[in-house]
Order: C-alpha cells, then sequence, then structure tokens
C-alpha cells in the first residue's frame, strides 16, 4: 500500500490515540475531528489545560529549586504571549476557526478513501456515525507515525 496522505495520517493517529485512551472500539465522527482539532490546529489547547511537565515544574518550583521557579516564568511569560497574540487575530473573515481547519482535511472524503482502502470501518449513518480502525489501519499507522 502506498503511503498515507496527510490528511488521513492524521485520522489514523487520532484513530491510534483514542484506542490508547479507550481500548479497541468504535468512535464517533466528531470525537476523532475533536481530537485532531485539539492536538493540531488549537492554539490555545495547551494554555488550557496543564501537562504533566507543568506540575512536574510547579511541585519542584514549590520544593525551592531555583532552576523550575526560573522555568515556570518563562513558560508563564511565553503562554502570556501566545495568548496576547492569539486574542490579536482572533478576529478574522471567518468565525468558525474549527471549521476552517476541519476543511483542510476534507472528513467525508478522507473518510471515504480510507474505507475503500481498507483502513478503516464505518459504522451507522448521520450524526451518529462511527468509525472504527482496522488491523490494516493499525498496521498503517504504526508504519507511518506523524512525529511527535
Amino acid at each position: 500500500m502506498r503511503k498515507p496522505g496527510s490528511s488521513q495520517q492524521l485520522v489514523l493517529s487520532a484513530l491510534m490515540r483514542l484506542e490508547d485512551m479507550h481500548g479497541r472500539d468504535a468512535f464517533l465522527v466528531r470525537e476523532i475531528l475533536d481530537l485532531i482539532w485539539d492536538e493540531q490546529f488549537n492554539p490555545t489547547a495547551g494554555i488550557e489545560h496543564g501537562s504533566e511537565h507543568r506540575l512536574d515544574l510547579v511541585r519542584r518550583a514549590a520544593s525551592g529549586e531555583k532552576g523550575a521557579v526560573q522555568a515556570l516564568k518563562v513558560a508563564h511569560e511565553s503562554e502570556l504571549h501566545l495568548a496576547v497574540r492569539h486574542r490579536a487575530i482572533k478576529r478574522r473573515r471567518t468565525t468558525r476557526p474549527w471549521a476552517r481547519a476541519m476543511e483542510q482535511i476534507i472528513p467525508s472524503r478522507c473518510f471515504r478513501f480510507m474505507a475503500e482502502a481498507g483502513l478503516i470501518e464505518r459504522l451507522g449513518d448521520g450524526p451518529s456515525r462511527k468509525i472504527k480502525l482496522t488491523d490494516k489501519g493499525r498496521r498503517t499507522a504504526e508504519c507511518h507515525a506523524l512525529p511527535d
């Protein structure tokens, strides 16, 4: 099989992460798209939710480690700069950044091509449609994993 396109790699990567979190199951299309949005397109995702690394820094800073205190100050200033920049450019032509980002991967076409290639299984119809990764899709995702 040829290498999946960038949109298909995003979908395969998201499905693999969902399987890691919830086990082998079928997932709603909106769950897959929301995960792609949060990981790939949302510029403020890291600001709203503290990561393990940040929590570790806070613990170390609370115990008095000077390097951790300095790292927290730098991280805070960086996050503040990103938030201000995001706020300054927030008003674009469209008020739907999520939809605009998802239009880049053209989900319906991407899912259809992946189903035809046997990478995923499409279950149900309409807004409650579910997608399930096949064994072939898992192998392909492992071979063509996106860099973190």
